[in-house]
């Protein structure tokens, strides 16, 4: 499967296993596939290629991509029904129609 001297990626839902990058790791580096199957790819280091340090985030969360550049996201909805919140709160009660008069 793997060898200890690998280095494994993930890119657009493929597992892509490089040959002998073990030591690059937190690198950025050109690399040539050379077997492709469903849902994983095996890849070589191009002789030659430059290697590039990756800058840690700044956020501390490890994420790296759109939206992690450290502002507070809304926590994921819980649909319509059920979930947190569902009740009302007691001075949202009395509002909504609460007397019979």
């Amino acid at each position: 499967m793997y060898n200890e001297d690998d280095a494994v990626a993930k890119l657009g839902g493929y597992v892509i296993s490089v040959a002998g990058a073990g030591r690059l790791i937190g690198k950025k580096t050109l690399v040539r596939i050379e077997k492709v199957a469903r849902s994983a790819a095996s890849a070589t280091l191009v002789e030659g290629a430059e290697v590039v340090d990756i800058p840690a985030p700044s956020n501390g969360s490890g994420e790296t991509g759109p939206g992690s550049d450290g502002e507070d996201k809304r926590p994921p909805s819980r649909g319509r029904r059920g979930g947190r919140g569902r009740r009302r709160k007691p001075a949202e009660a009395e509002s909504a129609g609460g007397s019979g008069e």
